[in-house]
């Protein structure tokens, strides 16, 4: 299978969510402000975004903020919608506290399939509270 078809680990659906994150919040993401927002050490950071260049996902000079491609900006907000899906879900229809569902929904977010996806949005459009 070429590199650039591989599907992306759950690390790097994390760093295109943070990088997608960054760019929304503060105009720019660079390597330092990645290794911080993800707790991770800045060669673990240069590392990943090798790899998501070569799969297409980023332009990366380092020195430079890293650039979304279009592909990398169209998987780095589908990977935040169902982020937000689930987080939602689990503050609205579990009543957990907005950190503990953000924490359970990073964790989740990556092995949820589009349907089921889908049922939690229904779910959780039905809830009146």
């Amino acid at each position: 299978m070429p590199e650039t078809e591989k599907k992306l680990t759950e690390s790097l659906e994390d760093y295109l969510e943070t990088i997608l994150q960054l760019i929304e919040y503060e105009g720019h993401a660079h390597v330092h402000d990645i290794a911080t927002k993800l707790n991770v050490k800045m060669p673990s950071v240069t590392g990943a975004l090798k790899r998501l260049m070569e799969q297409g996902y980023i332009v990366y000079q380092s020195n430079r903020p890293v650039v979304l491609t279009t592909k990398g900006q169209e998987t780095a907000k589908e990977i935040l919608r169902r982020h937000t899906v689930l987080k939602l879900f689990f503050q609205k229809a579990l009543g957990l506290p907005e950190e503990k569902a953000a924490e359970t929904a990073c964790k989740l977010e990556h092995a949820v399939d589009e349907d089921t996806i889908q049922r939690f949005i229904r779910f959780t459009d039905n809830l009146s509270l």
